[in-house]
């Protein structure tokens, strides 16, 4: 949909993009203005497009940790049901109770 603006000198126009507003400051104020804004909205589209592909790589990333911090916790809550069925059995094995808490701290450490 155009807009129609109206300049300083009474003159109106029809814009209906970008280019049309170039156009309309190219010719009240000449070529070097329009260049300026030509060239700032160029590395503004650029910079997004930067931000898109970075934001992508980091929702990636981001994926990644939340999969291996779910692998970890699944790890962990093994080694726990492990602990405590040792607790529950009649007779206590404390080396396997204490092999099954030093699965639980090197997983904890390796992530510290």
């Amino acid at each position: 949909m155009a807009h129609v603006m109206e300049m300083k000198d009474g003159k109106t126009a029809a814009v209906f993009g970008f280019r049309d507003v170039l156009e309309i400051i190219e010719e009240y104020a000449g070529p070097e203005p329009g260049r300026f804004i030509a060239e700032h909205v160029s590395e503004i589209e650029q910079d997004r497009a930067d931000f898109a592909e970075q934001e992508k790589y980091y929702e990636g990333r981001i994926e990644k940790l939340e999969d291996h911090q779910r692998g970890l916790l699944n790890d962990v809550e093994e080694e726990l049901e492990a602990v405590e069925q040792l607790l529950d059995a009649p007779r206590l094995n404390r080396a396997k109770l204490y092999a099954a808490v030093r699965n639980i701290q090197k997983m904890v450490q390796a992530e510290l």
